[in-house]
């Protein structure tokens, strides 16, 4: 029911489509080399040559399909990112106005989730030839107490602005510094302070005392896209954690952030301890991001031989679920809702009845239960079903 999830995990299933596509034509190209290079008794060597040639030029023009396929993924992963950062803005703009915003007090190291974001843009920033620089002048180590997804999400949209203007005239000389420090006010209060600094484009003074309001919005033609809203959240999100933000720049000189949050220092955990690690949930989130080094995982046997019922009435998620499921090696069958999905259970259990106990018969099957179906919803269709487990 989330028309961003669907773009998503379309995108995912076509990345995954098209790595096993990459892998097949770089088996044909292998053996179509093997093959020229070898004399077959039975084709005469111009036949072999013509052949080969032809293959050759088939797997270039796939190679060249597969390329354009890999940049429609790409941008319906942008597009879904961008209408997702709108769509939580707004969301959060309603918590904020309604007050209903809770603060969270996680246990964290600066130093790795600054890498974490970091992480998210490292494909946009490589594009635009823009270089991350990080410094602390505590260690990495050092462990302290905040909340991680607000803090997290104000590092975003300030990073997001400052490749969004970044200044591609400046070539390879871009950059973006973050640079992290403490701050002791009073007698027991103690804030983090971080600075995002870049050499973009910069901001007259008139545009800086309008950023932090709302719909406020630097430039507003089509190659700098957003709702307007990003710094007036952040401010919000700097405030409810006890800090405060401000921005200095200057046009074409570039522009520098800094804003200070409440925290405390945590102790050191002993190597035995566990530590919540920090959980990155921002708007841009990378979730969509796939790494070239850790790409989905081709057909498998972990699913082989099991069988799962999807009890699903959206037909986007049916397909999302099944071809996930059998391109690990499940066996899949879908109901439409929960009457459908109990019909089924019921008549694998008359036909397996005069061998096994239901009980046994619904243990084989896994099953995938939507909760708000017609017809017939998922915690209705469960008491049944467990009725005639029990029968």
């Amino acid at each position: 029911r989330n028309p961003l999830n669907g773009i998503s995990n379309n995108a995912d299933l076509l990345s995954t489509s098209i790595y096993e596509r990459r892998k097949l034509v770089d088996t044909i190209a292998l053996y179509l080399t093997s093959s020229s290079s070898s004399s077959p008794q039975q084709l005469k060597v111009n036949e072999v040559a013509a052949s080969t040639t032809a293959a050759a030029v088939a797997v270039a023009d796939l190679r060249s399909h597969l390329e354009g396929d890999q940049e429609a993924i790409d941008a319906i992963v942008q597009c879904a990112r961008y209408q997702k950062v709108i769509t939580d803005d707004v969301l959060l703009l309603s918590r904020l106005d309604s007050g209903s915003t809770v603060i969270a007090k996680d246990a964290f190291y600066p130093a790795k989730m600054v890498e974490a974001v970091l992480l998210m843009f490292e494909a946009e920033a490589k594009s635009q030839a823009v270089r991350f620089s990080t410094s602390a002048s505590f260690a990495d180590n050092t462990l302290m107490e905040g909340d991680t997804s607000r803090l997290s999400q104000v590092l975003v949209n300030l990073l997001s602005n400052a490749l969004k203007y970044s200044d591609a005239a400046k070539s390879d000389q871009q950059m973006i510094i973050i640079s992290m420090s403490l701050l002791t006010l009073g007698s027991d209060s103690l804030f983090l302070q971080i600075t995002v600094k870049d050499n973009g484009i910069g901001m007259s003074s008139e545009q800086q005392a309008q950023i932090f309001n709302r719909f406020s919005r630097i430039r507003r033609d089509q190659n700098y896209k957003g709702s307007g809203l990003g710094l007036f959240l952040t401010k919000a999100n700097i405030q409810i954690m006890g800090g405060q933000i401000s921005v200095q720049s200057e046009p074409n000189q570039g522009t520098c952030f800094t804003f200070t949050v409440k925290t405390k220092l945590m102790d050191t955990p002993t190597p035995a301890s566990t530590v919540p690690s920090s959980t990155v949930t921002p708007t841009t989130a990378s979730s969509m991001t796939t790494i070239e080094n850790e790409r989905p995982r081709s057909a498998s046997s972990v699913g082989r031989g099991r069988h799962i019922l999807i009890v699903e009435d959206n037909t986007l998620n049916q397909r999302v679920l099944q071809r996930h499921l059998t391109s690990a090696g499940f066996e899949c069958t879908i109901a439409c809702n929960g009457l459908e999905a109990v019909n089924y259970v019921h008549g694998l259990i008359s036909q397996m009845g005069s061998t096994f106990e239901p009980s046994s018969v619904i243990a084989s099957l896994a099953i995938l239960m939507d909760m708000e179906m017609p017809v017939m919803g998922g915690l209705e269709a469960t008491k049944l079903i467990r009725d005639l487990e029990r029968a």
